[in-house]
């Protein structure tokens, strides 16, 4: 089951349009590796948790190894892994060097078990981990209403202020990044009625001028 929550987002391909309401993904535990080998032995696997464990930073190492090789690295089912470089541009080619190169980081592509998840997926809607902990931190403190717009304010304060020691997520909640462009590409399916999320956008939730209480009781 795929947790979600809801966020209003400007499309900066579209800035003349009104924020609309977009899903955005919610995990609701970190797996470490220790945890992920576990459950990877639960499955009838003749390996132990300390052997997944071993193999599993094993293939790590050798797959950093590789790419650093040029090498593109394909797992099957899981999908392949290779390099893509970013540079500055030269306008005479002759003159370009490797000290053009800025970086250098990993690309991946799904493989067949991971092409299309949503045929697979089930969607729950939740409260963004924001709402979630100003709650709690509510009851605790004996409050019986609950303002949700000046959290969301305070939200989008927050992604917009990294620095803030408040926010440990750097969003309102989400965990997607509104600025892949593999997350939708700002397209506006409008024959169909719906939006997908937008290229860039901001964590601004918009909402009514009255601010929406919500009672506790």
């Amino acid at each position: 089951m795929i947790n979600y929550s809801t966020v209003k987002r400007k499309n900066l391909a579209k800035p003349e349009e009104a924020p609309k309401t977009y899903a955005v993904a919610q995990y609701d535990h970190v797996m470490d590796l220790d945890q992920f080998a576990e459950h990877v032995a639960s499955h009838g696997s003749k390996y132990d948790e300390a052997d997944i464990t071993a193999m599993s930073i094993l293939i790590v190492k050798c797959l950093r190894e590789l790419l650093l090789e040029g090498r593109k690295v394909n797992f099957g089912k899981l999908g392949g892994f290779w390099v893509t470089l970013t540079s500055r541009g030269v306008e005479d080619g002759g003159k370009f060097s490797a000290n053009d190169i800025t970086g250098c980081s990993i690309l991946y592509s799904p493989g067949k078990d991971f092409e299309d998840l949503m045929k697979d997926a089930q969607f729950r809607a939740v409260a963004t981990r924001k709402l979630q902990a100003a709650v709690v931190k509510a009851e605790k403190e004996g409050a019986t209403t609950l303002n949700i717009e000046e959290i969301k304010r305070k939200a989008s304060t927050d992604a917009e202020d990294p620095e803030d020691p408040e926010d440990t997520n750097g969003d309102d909640g989400g965990d997607d990044n509104p600025t892949d462009p593999t997350n939708g590409g700002g397209s506006d399916n409008s024959g169909s009625g719906n939006s997908e999320t937008p290229t860039g956008g901001s964590s601004d939730t918009g909402g009514d001028d009255d601010p929406d209480d919500v009672s506790l009781g």
